[in-house]
């Protein structure tokens, strides 16, 4: 046999060829390795977040609607910083600005766990939005231009597999830090201290490894890279508007998305502690749990897509999903409750690996940055908007009416992806075999 073929014999061989393919590829290509190394440092911290910052925000003293302004600080604040963003994106580079925008964030996110005072805390959060922009914009393209279309989906794959490993644990970790920090610092485990302790741990690693980085910056592309990309010219209105319009017909379903998901996410750990009446670690294994879930049947993706088509899979997924928030939202039973946040986590990373998998096929390969721009502003309104959208609600109604509020918006981008999807055209015609999984989109809030 040649070097690099794989063997095709079935069953016993499988995963070993599967496996041989993703890390033949990864070695390929030193840019993929770059990202995924980035991915997986990010990923590990980024769920400590996800599973205690509410609780610190609350054990400070905040309300909810506070609370989402919080998390909606750092979409305005890249909102503001967009065009000083794009320059310095264009002066170092889609690297440069990967490692220089995740160090910043980490040093913004630092600055939001201390004890400060909260203007100053917003103020921080807000200016992370400088770096998840750069890092944004960096990492959606990155990988897709690092590969090639017959290999995107095994190194995507791989990637993602990495990146929910390091996740689950994290959450778990994050569920028993503030025992542990309390245990050390003879405080109590629900104090703002313990988890400001744990937080910092988490964002310490976060900045620390992204630092170690750096010696990546000057690793070669593979040979089938694109050269680095001017994001200047997409602020020409003319150039956008010369875009093909299946391109733009994504947005409008994406952003409905992404809204009903930031309403879930932004304050399920507080559904989770309060109406479920679960402990930090309960929350964490559940948090947890649905990463692991969702990466499970996210390998299931690519079978579904080939027996079944990957729009029909999508809609079923996106229906799915918009049930289990509906049904969550009469829910007050432990058991029954964490059982639909494991399976609307679960759903919807299906729902993420689908959609970026079917606009990623629909695009040529020299339309893969502005489509990440599209994607990207079109899913930074549900991380804008819900947090704020969420913390009203919740203030003014229940976390039934919040849940069904996000079913309506699930059912929502259900009915105009229905729409959009005629108006795609495929540059060339698709194999069910190199469906994309990929993460949500890089313009990320914790």
């Amino acid at each position: 046999m040649q070097q690099g073929a794989i063997d095709t014999k079935p069953a016993s061989h499988g995963a070993r060829n599967y496996t041989r393919r993703v890390r033949l590829q990864l070695e390929l290509s030193p840019t993929a390795k770059f990202y995924a190394v980035w991915l997986a440092i990010f990923s590990f911290t980024m769920s400590f977040a996800t599973t205690l910052v509410n609780f610190y925000l609350d054990a400070r003293g905040l309300d909810k609607a506070a609370i989402g302004v919080f998390h909606a600080a750092s979409q305005v604040g890249g909102l503001i910083v967009l065009l000083p963003a794009l320059l310095l994106f264009r002066r170092l580079g889609r690297r440069g600005a990967l490692v220089f925008g995740a160090a910043w964030a980490a040093l913004m996110r630092i600055i939001t766990v201390l004890p400060l005072p909260l203007p100053l805390v917003l103020l921080a959060e807000g200016a992370s939005g400088l770096g998840s922009v750069l890092y944004g914009l960096a990492g959606v393209s990155l990988l897709a231009d690092a590969t090639t279309r017959r290999n995107r989906a095994r190194v995507f794959g791989a990637v993602e597999g990495i990146r929910t490993v390091l996740m689950f644990v994290g959450s778990v970790m994050a569920g028993i830090g503030p025992e542990i920090a309390s245990a050390v610092m003879r405080l109590d485990a629900r104090s703002a201290e313990s988890y400001r302790a744990v937080l910092l741990f988490a964002f310490g690693v976060r900045l620390a490894g992204t630092v170690a980085l750096l010696r990546l910056v000057r690793a070669p592309d593979n040979a089938t890279a694109l050269p680095e990309v001017n994001p200047m010219r997409y602020m020409n209105l003319r150039v956008l508007l010369a875009q093909r319009r299946g391109l733009y017909a994504l947005a409008a379903p994406f952003a409905a998305l992404w809204l009903a998901e930031s309403l879930f996410v932004t304050f399920v750990t507080l559904f989770l502690r309060e109406q479920l009446g679960l402990s930090d670690a309960a929350v964490g294994g559940v948090v947890g749990g649905g990463t692991l879930l969702g990466a499970l049947g996210a390998l299931l993706i690519p079978w579904l897509a080939q027996r079944w088509g990957e729009q029909r899979v999508l809609r079923a997924l996106m229906l799915a999903a918009a049930l289990a928030l509906a049904a969550l939202a009469h829910s007050s039973a432990p058991l029954l409750g964490s059982g639909l946040v494991l399976a609307f986590s679960a759903t919807f990373q299906g729902i993420a690996v689908s959609y970026r998998a079917l606009a990623t096929n629909l695009a040529r390969r020299d339309e893969h940055f502005i489509l990440s721009v599209i994607l990207a502003a079109a899913g930074n309104l549900g991380p804008t908007f819900g947090p704020l959208l969420g913390g009203w609600v919740l203030a003014h109604y229940s976390f039934g009416a919040l849940f069904t509020l996000a079913a309506g918006l699930m059912l929502a981008a259900l009915l105009l992806l229905t729409a959009a999807l005629p108006l795609l055209r495929s540059p060339a015609p698709l194999q069910h075999s190199t469906l994309l999984p990929a993460q949500r989109p890089q313009i990320q809030r914790e």
